[in-house]
């Protein structure tokens, strides 16, 4: 398999999460599952949380938690992407829309 070192890319998890991937200099830096805010390379509710208070505006993102946040691929984390963390953490879903684009 070839890859271009220069673009941006997702490759699919284990258990049908995303991650996506940002390639520096020939680097490949994973920076987590599509709706891990917290970081702890697992989506659970404590993520949905955060989201909450993040689309509330009481929690500011940092940029990684932006793009790990937005699992509706609108551009912002809002009530959406916090149901969507939340029903992705007790399976009701498995894959998140921006999964989709």
């Amino acid at each position: 398999v070839e890859i271009d070192l220069n673009e941006k890319f997702i490759v699919a998890g284990t258990d049908f999460k995303k991650i996506k991937c940002e390639v520096d200099n020939g680097t490949i830096e994973i920076i987590g599952p599509y709706g891990d805010i917290n970081g702890d390379r697992d989506v659970d509710v404590r993520d949905a949380y955060f989201a909450r208070l993040i689309a509330a505006k009481l929690y500011a993102p940092s940029e990684k938690q932006k793009v790990l946040g937005d699992v509706d691929g609108d551009g912002n984390i809002t009530a959406i992407d916090a149901n969507l963390i939340r029903k992705f953490s007790v399976n009701l879903i498995d894959i998140f829309p921006i999964s989709k684009l």
